[in-house]
């Protein structure tokens, strides 16, 4: 789900956050489920949280405040977590949080909003809006119950007013396992600490620090990965040393022989949450059937199952080799997605990305169909002072074990700023510039962007891009569309659609209705967007 440049914004995340920080649950066949939160935060330990709910700031730009929510007679809480704040933008987790001895069922979340809130669109919830009050329920058969010690996160984009950006009153309606109803009510302006302070911070979370929180280096890759790193790096097989190296010149992606090339193809979601879909079959339906020649492996970083927020990161990395023998063995290229999107500074996790990219690219030197995305989407961050020298920290590292390689480099505003690249480049060598578009949100002005940096010879890949409004959702404009192809033709642009999924969501490439996860796709089984993407990379394909 991505979001666009305006300018007074708030995000409720999607997922689910698990107290157990297991990778897979039952949200459906082969789903996975992990905590969202940080390795720190008690809301993924095993020990169910205290008797109340805190709100956190946790912005890399601000000082962190700390407001407690009065437990009302009950063990069923609400979380609302402010997660960060930038300009006129807040970004918040909300979550249900079950410290009952039982499970509870069929929730019922109401919130006291600002009165001008609006809900662009959600994920994995219902919701509506009376006045002042927003009233969300479950919209998914999985996250309808919370087990004894669980905690459901459940997501939307919301925008409100900075000036009113309070949330007070709220009440949470559930029934218990034995079919009895029951209610808790908090309230949000009860009890507020000082900001900074650690005192009412009944989630176990640490006080505020100025500068985007780091973990640090050693200990950042799971139990299974010790003893991988004593392995020799892994040799290609004849396929994939078959497959031609790929390099930058003059702005333009070229192979082997200095031939332009386009890669055009499709992203997963999030490799926690859709991971029945990373096989040889699903991608081998795409090459054969849409004319696809690359797969983008798209790993998130903070969001729920995340690798930076206590996801399972043995089998994160196991479902990225994965992905990458498909690919491999059918001649496609694959781009390793560190799927940076709530987080925005991509500071905040640099030394996992600085162990993560080391990892990989050790392991996967001898392979030349791999590209490096080092961070997909910052948001709220400056260019200059954060995201460039972000790069230049992780890039040598890549570079060092993987010369030549391509990489590609997010840049502000989701990935549409790719003008603060074109004043202020990189210096390295066979690097790229992200850039994202949504044909419904994203018109006329970012098209002129793109024609006018790639003519300036900055290197673009359009690295994810729907059809749909930028929340990934609501309907698709066909005529922007058309508009973005003839960009991409007449500039010879490589780019990837988002996203491999059945997610009830107009970017999902698959109608939730499909139940197939390994091939044997219709056109029948494809969302409107998907339909037209199918088509042009048809034509591009010469099919």
């Amino acid at each position: 789900m991505k979001k666009n440049g305006m300018s007074i914004r708030a995000f409720l995340l999607a997922g689910v956050l698990l107290a157990s920080s297991l990778l897979f649950s039952a949200c459906g066949a082969g789903s996975a489920a992990v905590s969202k939160s940080d390795s720190t935060n008690s809301a993924s330990s095993s020990a169910p949280l205290s008797n109340a709910v805190s709100i956190k700031e946790t912005s890399a730009k601000t000082s962190d405040t700390d407001v407690v929510l009065e437990k009302k007679e009950s063990d069923v809480l609400a979380l609302i977590e402010k997660k960060s704040g930038w300009d006129s933008h807040s970004q918040y987790d909300v979550s249900i949080i079950n410290n009952s001895s039982s499970q509870i069922h069929d929730w019922v979340l109401s919130i006291t909003v600002p009165s001008d809130t609006v809900i662009e669109s959600s994920w994995n919830m219902n919701h509506s809006l009376a006045g002042t009050v927003l009233t969300i329920t479950p919209g998914a058969d999985w996250n309808s119950t919370v087990d004894a010690g669980q905690t459901r996160n459940i997501g939307g984009l919301i925008t409100v007013s900075e000036s009113n950006d309070v949330w007070d009153d709220y009440e949470v309606n559930y029934k218990t396992v034995t079919g009895e109803s029951a209610s808790a009510k908090g309230k949000s302006s009860e009890n507020s600490a000082e900001p900074g302070g650690g005192s009412g911070n009944s989630g176990g979370q640490s006080g505020s620090s100025e500068e985007p929180s780091q973990t640090a280096s050693g200990n950042l890759i799971g139990e299974g990965f010790k003893e991988e790193r004593a392995r020799a790096v892994l040799t290609p097989s004849a396929t994939e040393a078959a497959i031609s190296p790929l390099s930058v010149v003059g702005g333009k992606l070229v192979n082997s022989q200095g031939q332009l090339i386009r890669l055009q193809g499709v992203s997963t979601h999030g490799l926690a949450w859709y991971p029945m879909y990373v096989n040889k079959g699903t991608f081998q339906y795409f090459r054969d059937d849409w004319g696809a020649n690359v797969i983008r492996l798209a790993m998130y970083t903070q969001e729920y199952g995340g690798f930076c927020s206590g996801g399972n990161r043995d089998e994160l990395i196991a479902l990225l080799d994965k992905g990458i023998a498909a690919a491999g063995e059918l001649g496609m290229y694959v781009i390793v997605d560190w799927h940076i999107l709530s987080d925005g500074n991509p500071l905040i996790h640099k030394s996992e990305a600085i162990e993560f990219f080391d990892f990989m690219t050790k392991k996967y030197s001898k392979y030349s169909n791999i590209i490096w995305e080092i961070c997909n989407e910052p948001n709220g961050s400056n260019w200059d002072n954060e995201i460039k020298p972000y790069a230049e920290a992780v890039i040598p590292v890549i570079r060092a074990n993987d010369p030549d390689s391509v990489i590609i480099v997010g840049t502000n505003t989701w990935s549409q700023d790719i003008n603060d690249a074109k004043r202020n480049p990189l210096s390295f060598d066979n690097i790229m510039y992200a850039f994202h578009f949504y044909a419904g949100t994203h018109k006329d002005n970012l098209r002129n962007r793109v024609n006018e940096c790639v003519s300036s010879g900055l290197p673009v890949f359009i690295t994810e891009s729907s059809i749909t409004d930028a929340s990934g959702n609501g309907s698709c404009d066909i005529a922007s569309a058309n508009e973005w192809r003839s960009v991409i033709e007449n500039n010879g642009l490589s780019f990837i659609e988002w996203s491999i999924s059945n997610k009830a969501e107009s970017s999902a490439i698959f109608r939730p209705e499909c139940t197939k996860t390994e091939g044997g796709y219709l056109e029948s089984d494809l969302n409107e967007s998907a339909q037209w993407y199918r088509s042009v990379m048809r034509s591009f394909a010469g099919k």
